[in-house]
């Protein structure tokens, strides 16, 4: 089971209503707890995607079997706050707490669909020119000058590259001074 005191709580769904106690929340990664079962979801607008929750789940017409069972079997939920990233980080956050928590609700395929989904959303094949690229970590742009921009990797985030040797050059954020490693086929 998850320990949940480590997150805020920010919602909960008791005698048919959902009471949030923030008024609004843009680009986070939530956990709902739903008696001991558990599930790991990402949102642009929380409280949008929480009436389309409650409103399939009273109807008995979520799409995902197991946690209209939990529902049903309990009738409320909690949620909690995991992360609040910039919008472009949000699948890649969402899939990291899915691996760390292991929530009983999610599929490992969510976690797979999440980082092919984010990947795809990486650089551009650019041969022998200087490129400006993001910082996963602050979103600062820089210059760099790359052979080819594939993928970012984030080592300290625990995304894996899945290469290794001198292929993949390793660069410094000059704002926030993070390592960002930059993936070449």
């Amino acid at each position: 089971m998850i320990d949940v005191s480590k997150y805020e709580k920010i919602g909960e769904f008791r005698d048919g209503e959902i009471k949030w106690s923030l008024s609004r929340s843009l680009n986070i990664v939530y956990l709902i707890m739903i008696g001991d079962d558990s599930y790991v979801g990402s949102a642009k607008n929380i409280h949008r995607r929480f009436s389309q929750y409650v409103s399939a789940l009273r109807n008995g017409k979520y799409k995902a079997k197991k946690i209209q069972e939990a529902f049903n079997k309990n009738k409320s939920f909690d949620v909690y706050a995991l992360d609040h990233p910039n919008n472009e980080f949000l699948r890649r956050s969402e899939s990291r707490f899915i691996k760390d928590l292991n929530p009983t609700l999610n599929s490992r395929k969510d976690t797979e669909n999440i980082f092919r989904g984010e990947m795809a959303n990486y650089g551009r094949v650019v041969w022998g020119r200087t490129h400006n690229i993001s910082c996963p970590n602050c979103g600062q742009r820089f210059p760099v000058k790359l052979g080819a921009v594939i993928h970012y990797c984030d080592k300290e985030k625990g995304i894996p590259d899945g290469r290794s040797g001198e292929k993949n050059p390793m660069y410094e954020c000059p704002n926030c001074h993070k390592s960002i490693v930059i993936m070449i086929p």
